[in-house]
């Protein structure tokens, strides 16, 4: 059930994020806040949070840099709603995503590979005003295809890591 729940929680704060930007990122992070603190007995919950979303965050705004997509403002910085999405993605990784741990790594590249560019640009159709695309759609997509096919299985390695250091101090 708790998985359920944590998908549930994910998918209301992107479309927070997504429909209300600045305003559904402060929502989202008091939602995070509020479902790590029902994490409170595994704090492991909390490093693969911290870790894996610090990792999203800094590929983003590398990504930014980059010029590969701009933020509303036309500014380089990264914006709060990305940031909020990247750490309710991180939550997901031991909780909803957490079958992605088992599968070998190939599978979690393409899958990365193949979803998470389309929400990216799924979030420019719904709300063109958070962000574009300066390199055009077809230039962006392939980059983000690259770029997710190395990424997803960083962040399921991360997760894995540090279950895998909590499971064993549990049993120590």
């Amino acid at each position: 059930m708790s998985k359920i729940i944590n998908i549930i929680l994910f998918v209301i704060a992107w479309l927070l994020c997504v429909f209300l930007s600045g305003a559904g990122a402060a929502i989202a992070l008091f939602l995070l806040c509020v479902y790590l603190f029902t994490k409170i007995d595994r704090p492991h919950e909390l490093k693969i949070v911290i870790y894996a979303g610090l990792v999203g965050v800094l590929i983003d705004q590398g990504l930014a840099l980059l010029d590969v997509f701009r933020y509303y403002g036309d500014t380089h910085l990264i914006a709060l709603w990305s940031i909020a999405i990247w750490f309710w993605f991180a939550a997901t990784l031991n909780s909803a995503l957490q079958f992605l741990q088992k599968i070998p790594l190939i599978f979690s590249a393409i899958l990365g590979a193949i979803v998470e560019p389309f929400l990216y640009l799924l979030v420019e159709r719904l709300n063109p005003h958070l962000i574009y695309y300066p390199k055009g759609l077809k230039e962006t997509a392939v980059i983000l295809f690259v770029v997710w096919f190395f990424l997803l299985p960083i962040l399921i390695t991360i997760a894995r890591k540090i279950s895998k250091k909590a499971t064993s101090a549990d049993i120590n």
